[in-house]
């Protein structure tokens, strides 16, 4: 069932290349969306378990290909790189500053909590930007010594296997925030520069 929204005008008026970055915000979030259906299904999400034990948090679950899930996380890092232009913190921060009217600040603050909430993390202790700096910038991108060397004390409790599950469900809770943020951008562009704002955030 398609989502109810009203529209949210925007406080005042939006740059050209902050439009851009949105509007690059949306493509990239249909790329990690279309490669997640491709890798894990269209209408399902990959089943794993985890435990604690003496010697560290262990997993079971679906074998997870390596080349996939490093392809899923290079779609994945241009949210999470601060220099990028699709920062999701960034983007948001932006969103806060041009959308001010109080629907608009609540669908933004829920996007918001959504991406710094994923569930795991309370569980087994290590944050998720953590995990990625380490396996991005020491295994998968880049060979960062200081990186590998986090990661090394890492895997004294993950062991390989379980950090590839913790990124992978990681990588799908965070679409869900991504997802929320291409949805509320929808509509805006250079000459319509407003907001999608779900009913419910309207109440």
């Amino acid at each position: 069932m398609p989502t109810e929204y009203t529209l949210s005008p925007s406080a005042e008026r939006i740059d050209s290349e902050t439009i851009q970055r949105f509007r690059q915000f949306r493509t990239r979030h249909a790329e990690l969306r279309d490669n997640y259906r491709d890798y894990v299904g269209q209408e399902r999400i990959a089943v794993n378990t985890f435990e604690k034990t003496s010697n560290g948090v262990r997993s079971g679950g679906e074998y997870i290909p390596r080349h996939r899930l490093k392809g899923l996380s290079m779609d994945y890092r241009v949210f999470h790189q601060q220099d990028e232009p699709t920062h999701f913190k960034s983007i948001i921060n932006k969103m806060d500053r041009y959308f001010a009217d109080s629907p608009a600040r609540r669908a933004i603050a829920h996007a918001r909590s959504t991406w710094s909430s994923i569930p795991i993390v309370d569980w087994h202790g290590l944050p998720f930007d953590d995990l990625c700096d380490q396996v991005f910038n020491s295994k998968f991108f880049h060979s960062d010594s200081a990186k590998k060397e986090k990661l090394q004390h890492t895997m004294e409790r993950f062991d390989w296997g379980t950090i590839e599950r913790l990124l992978l469900y990681g990588v799908r809770w965070r679409l869900f925030a991504i997802q929320n943020v291409s949805f509320l951008l929808a509509d805006c562009t250079v000459d319509y520069q407003y907001m999608r704002v779900p009913k419910r955030f309207s109440d």
